[in-house]
């Protein structure tokens, strides 16, 4: 299936849903990513205002902004946000099933940066929150049972819309702060339910049992042959998806399965031709995880999961017109955004 690629980077939260509902003017199906600036609160269409401190959003400089889809309200900060858009007849009619089927594209992507990623299939019924981290869904995405993809769906006019948040890092007391309820039991609660690439990846690091001075950083695979930039040095790595120091001041690295003579700058690219597995195709060393090195996983993920043919795209000059739009009529009024 062909689908457009579009990365639109850095936008206002409210002109981020208004390029999300542009967007479903689109022929072809899209695949969206995105990040936040400044960093937004988005509420689902049917919370209530009631819930936020608004104090706190000015306090840290965090933008609120009602989606056009349901569920419960998500800081964007430091993540990757997706949003998948397509004809309404190419999906499952069932929205827990068309999540499913989206689900297994973000899955696949998490797998590819080395995380035990799994779909939850263990829903508890009892008293819903406000904080979306604070509930889980079937087929969101769970890494050690903790939520690291949040995600909403609307079908409007024959289109999905499914768009989400997956968490790079978090900052749960930021987080919990945005609410009116906040409190220490709050805070803990969601710290128990909520997780990040990021903090999971340390954790892989810091269990290994060579690793014996902490978490330095990963080995990641991300580009192809193809796109060695020139000067890059080629070595042959057996497999792993993460690094670290073995002393504070080594002379080597050390992979899960290998040696590398010596650390390689954040940045430096090593490439083995001996790879394990498909998805591995590549290595670049990096303190953390960053927008890129996600967004190129979970373009990997859907591709191999949902058959999808990619076209790099931009917004097309109606698109972009129609956005500004309905950024300025609707995403940044307070008619729309204090509706409730």
């Amino acid at each position: 299936m062909r689908f457009r690629l579009i990365d639109t980077g850095l936008n206002k939260p409210s002109m981020n849903m208004a390029i999300d509902e542009a967007l479903l003017t689109s022929k072809l199906p899209v695949l969206r990513f995105y990040g936040w600036k400044p960093a937004g609160l988005s509420i689902g269409y049917f919370q209530s205002t009631k819930n936020f401190n608004l104090k706190n959003l000015k306090k840290h400089n965090v933008d609120l902004v009602r989606r056009p889809t349901g569920g419960n309200a998500v800081l964007h900060d430091k993540e990757v946000t997706y949003s998948f858009i397509i004809d309404e007849k190419e999906m499952p009619k069932s929205i827990v099933e068309s999540y499913k089927m989206i689900s297994k594209g973000l899955l696949q992507g998490l797998k590819n940066l080395g995380l035990n990623a799994a779909m939850n299939e263990n829903v508890e019924k009892g008293e819903k929150s406000a904080v979306c981290f604070n509930d889980t869904s079937w087929y969101e995405i769970i890494v050690n049972g903790k939520k690291i993809v949040g995600s909403a769906q609307k079908r409007v006019n024959g289109k999905l819309l499914q768009h989400g948040a997956i968490l790079i890092d978090t900052d749960v007391e930021k987080y919990c702060s945005l609410f009116n309820n906040c409190n220490k039991e709050l805070i803990n609660k969601v710290k128990q339910r909520m997780t990040s690439i990021n903090d999971e990846l340390k954790k892989i690091a810091n269990k290994n049992p060579n690793n014996k001075n902490g978490f330095d950083g990963f080995l990641l695979t991300q580009k192809t042959l193809r796109d060695t930039p020139t000067g890059a040095t080629p070595v042959t790595p057996r497999h792993c998806c993460w690094g670290f120091n073995k002393r504070k001041n080594p002379a080597m690295a050390e992979t899960g399965g290998g040696l590398f003579r010596r650390k390689p700058p954040v940045g430096h690219f090593l490439y083995s031709k001996k790879c394990p597995s498909p998805a591995m195709d590549g290595w670049i060393f990096s303190k953390k995880i960053n927008y890129q090195i996600v967004k190129q996983a979970m373009i990997k993920g859907f591709k191999k999961e949902l058959n999808i043919n990619f076209e790099e795209s931009k917004l097309t000059k109606e698109e972009l017109k129609l956005a500004k739009k309905l950024e300025s009529n609707k995403y940044s009024t307070s008619k729309w955004n204090f509706a409730r």
